[in-house]
């Protein structure tokens, strides 16, 4: 079953280099929903952790998955990402999305550095593709499918999901989710379904939301949109973050008036 949304992931997300953050989701019924833990390692002894921070998620999920990107600041080359994804695949028992990030991480995963990566651990199920490139993300779909790996591609960035669909991606990790959980799932359930129509009507309202929720640095936006509608009591973000800008939090206001 495809995982449509992970919501609330980018409150816990601190990029400190070796930590280990996790998603937390809001609650539902236990074995209605898979989720993802999203967790940072850039210490091979630390590989231990993640199974275990993992398992947190288990009072919400029947299922869990690690979401691993590669590290800030070490820039490493591509055979240095497959031995990363190996040493971690090699190290835990539950099944591992990859995240692609470049512009936070400096280095991007190549289509054919993630194929080689799933076919050779068995671990690694897919990818969370944030490289905000959707002619990677074709060259991707079509490698694939070509070489028939079974490979799930999920968009990272909200305001690609419709394209990312359309070459066969199964769902998103969404930042709108957490202000609109209802509509982004339904954004992808519909077009799976095959009504493409009331998908694309769906995501023009994602995409008024991904203005403002990405009008500063992720994730100070979507937290003071959570304070905003009393989800969370403060919109407080650790330094070097700061609080949003009161220019942005107006425009934020007129929207979440709108939801």
């Amino acid at each position: 079953t495809p995982i449509h949304t992970s919501l609330m992931m980018s409150l816990t997300w601190s990029l400190m280099l070796g930590s280990v953050d996790i998603v937390s989701i809001t609650p539902s019924r236990k074995n209605s929903m898979k989720t993802i833990a999203a967790i940072s390692i850039n210490r091979i002894n630390k590989t231990s952790l993640i199974e275990s921070d993992a398992s947190v998620m288990d009072n919400y999920s029947n299922e869990r998955i690690a979401e691993i990107y590669e590290l800030a600041f070490d820039k490493n080359t591509q055979i240095g990402l497959k031995e990363h994804y190996k040493m971690i695949s090699d190290s835990v028992n539950i099944p591992i999305l990859m995240y692609n990030v470049p512009s936070r991480t400096g280095v991007n995963i190549e289509p054919d550095t993630a194929l080689d990566i799933v076919k050779n651990n068995k671990n690694v199920v897919g990818i969370k593709e944030a490289s905000g490139n959707i002619s990677q993300v074709a060259t991707l779909a079509y490698l694939k499918d070509k070489y028939k790996v079974d490979m799930d591609i999920y968009s990272g960035n909200d305001d690609q999901v419709l394209p990312i669909l359309s070459y066969g991606g199964v769902g998103v990790i969404s930042v709108n989710a957490n202000v609109i959980p209802r509509d982004i799932h339904n954004l992808v359930y519909t077009y799976l379904e095959g009504d493409y129509k009331k998908s694309s009507l769906i995501n023009d309202k994602a995409i008024i939301y991904s203005k403002v929720l990405f009008s500063e640095v992720n994730p100070i936006p979507v937290k003071r949109a959570l304070y905003e509608l009393g989800l969370i009591r403060s919109d407080e973000v650790r330094l070097p973050l700061t609080r949003m800008e009161e220019r942005h939090v107006l425009e934020l206001k007129k929207v979440i008036k709108n939801k």
